[in-house]
């Protein structure tokens, strides 16, 4: 019976296999061509008025089997700047000579450019086959390995290999440099291992170079899929504990080991999933989502903030790490005023005083940029849960504050 159960186990937690040779051949029915279309509504749009005047054309994929859609966020940005009405989207599955599928917007992170959709599935369609999602911290970037893209160019399907260039960009701290070219309506499209985990997605072509093109880490979409990413882990969950169940208590080890699970700080730290933003209030926002329900929660963390600062040099701008900014409302560098929703498995910890510190920074140096002077946060979170310090947590925040000193 354990022989059974620890090979079901070792089954369900295994990634699907892709065929390594041809990782494109599974990546494909997860693949949508998306248009959308609308009436400009601009005074001086050349269409203006006329139904389907402004057209935008890009590549998303699935991220759940219920239709959810990711792709970038400036794929609606024609229809924006001619500030269209009656404005319709489509998806083709797998490519444009399939058919049409209505889309609506779910949500959206524009500071990243990303977007996520929601197909309206016919009742009599199977389920769309989602793509796996990675996650960026298992690519070594010293001995980067194959990666590889496709998406639609037009109607047109182009499948291709990229190589890492480097993690980042000036004009998008956010980006990495790929190797590869790109065409328009390739934004979207996933970039992935060879065995098919999505690493990235497509954002654009270099603008000096246009043979590089930027590539959006899949980490920084995880406020938009994050919840998926938690749904399926349940289910597997459930499903596990369906065949656990069947076991006896005084069957080792795999049961003790189940029982002692939220002993193990390891197995305890990937139990959450973190994210952070700098609130317009000027505040740090911290939260987390639990994976699993029940069990412990986090009691309070301690925060670092590392602001990386452009300044001016006589050869030029540069950008330096600085000293850390003293963050927190408890004693040792703990936080504790916490937003708490257990039924949710998410919360929230809000750390004042922000912006009055970055303001501070931008007063004392007068080597810094002030139009924009800060290129992102560097952000360090030490989680404690049950009296016990789990894993650290790194993670990058792009301040959007206006500064009135010149």
């Amino acid at each position: 019976m354990i022989r059974i159960a620890c090979f079901l186990v070792f089954a369900l937690c295994a990634p699907p296999l892709v065929a390594q040779d041809t990782p494109h051949t599974g990546i494909q029915p997860g693949l949508v061509y998306l248009e959308a279309s609308g009436t400009p509504g601009k005074e001086e749009h050349p269409q203006r008025g006329v139904p389907g005047g402004v057209v935008s054309q890009g590549t998303g994929f699935f991220v759940g089997t219920d239709g959810f859609i990711l792709t970038t966020l400036h794929f609606l940005k024609p229809l924006e700047d001619a500030e269209a009405r009656q404005i319709s989207i489509t998806a083709s599955i797998g490519g444009a000579s399939s058919g049409e599928i209505q889309v609506l917007v779910a949500s959206e992170l524009k500071r990243v450019d990303l977007l996520l959709l929601k197909a309206n599935m016919p009742f009599d369609m199977p389920p769309p086959k989602p793509l796996t999602v990675g996650r960026i911290s298992t690519f070594d970037r010293d001995n980067p390995a194959r990666l590889f893209t496709s998406g639609f160019h037009g109607t047109n399907f182009r499948q291709k290999e990229v190589e890492f260039n480097r993690s980042e960009n000036g004009d998008f701290p956010y980006a990495w440099e790929i190797n590869v070219k790109t065409n328009s309506g390739q934004s979207g499209s996933p970039v992935y291992d060879k065995d098919g985990n999505v690493l990235g997605v497509i954002k654009g072509t270099h603008r000096t170079d246009d043979e590089l093109t930027l590539m959006i880490p899949i980490d920084f979409a995880m406020p938009l899929i994050g919840h998926l990413e938690i749904d399926r882990l349940n289910d597997r969950v459930e499903l596990l504990l369906d065949i656990i169940g069947e076991m006896t208590r005084d069957d080792p080890p795999l049961h003790e080991r189940l029982l002692g699970i939220e002993e193990n700080m390891t197995e305890l730290s990937n139990r959450f999933t973190w994210s952070a933003d700098a609130s317009p209030e000027g505040d740090l926002i911290v939260r987390y989502e639990k994976l699993i329900g029940g069990g412990s929660q986090v009691e309070n963390v301690r925060v670092h903030v590392v602001p990386s600062v452009r300044k001016i040099t006589p050869g030029g701008a540069i950008v330096e790490r600085s000293s850390p900014l003293k963050l927190g409302t408890g004693t040792g560098g703990l936080v504790e005023e916490k937003i708490l929703d257990a039924d949710e498995r998410v919360g929230e910890f809000i750390i004042p005083g922000l912006r009055e510190k970055l303001g501070l920074m931008t007063e004392l140096f007068g080597d810094i940029y002030i139009q924009d002077p800060f290129r992102d946060l560097e952000v360090t979170i030490i989680p404690v849960v049950d009296g016990n310090t789990l894993n650290t947590r790194k993670l990058t925040v792009i301040p959007t504050y206006e500064w009135d000193n010149q």
